[in-house]
């Protein structure tokens, strides 16, 4: 057996129900919270009916279907979901049953609560003293599910628009 140089490999990771293409996110920044809209463009790797999302420390505030293949830009529609905090997940209920290789775009906005002690997702740097508050962002490993719902596996690689 060869020596493992790395903590994680490709081949750790299962294959995700989806890939992931494209995500459009809008990120406010506010006093006490970070706002965040994003719509993950996606295309089914199987039949599917539901989907995971990681989501961590999260206020869910809607998650939407968008209607059409047009990505983001179609009609939204709301999508049942529930939010199981103690797996971090958003799991998700697809409005009827996808055949492999179908497009799917949903959209969730959400409200993070960033700390200034943990160093995951987005976190508070107030040095140095005296200046103004700042955000900062650390996503590895897995902390992009502490700012939205996302597939946040190393193995998600997409596009993104981020506003």
């Amino acid at each position: 057996m060869t020596e493992k140089n790395y903590k994680y490999r490709r081949e750790d990771f299962g294959e995700l129900p989806v890939r992931l293409d494209h995500m459009t996110m809008n990120i406010n920044f506010l006093d006490d919270r970070v706002e965040a809209e994003n719509c993950l463009e996606m295309t089914s790797r199987r039949d599917i009916d539901e989907i995971a999302l990681d989501a961590r420390d999260l206020t869910i505030h809607k998650v939407e279907w968008i209607e059409g293949n047009n990505g983001c830009h179609g009609a939204a529609k709301p999508l049942a979901y529930d939010y199981q905090h103690e797996k971090n997940q958003l799991l998700i209920k697809l409005p009827h049953t996808l055949k492999s290789g179908s497009r799917l775009s949903i959209r969730t906005s959400t409200a993070c609560y960033p700390s200034d002690h943990l160093f995951e997702g987005i976190y508070r740097d107030a040095t140095p003293p005296g200046a103004p508050q700042q955000y900062v962002s650390q996503c590895q490993q897995w902390g992009f599910q502490r700012i939205m719902p996302v597939l946040d596996d190393c193995t998600a690689k997409c596009t993104m628009t981020t506003t």
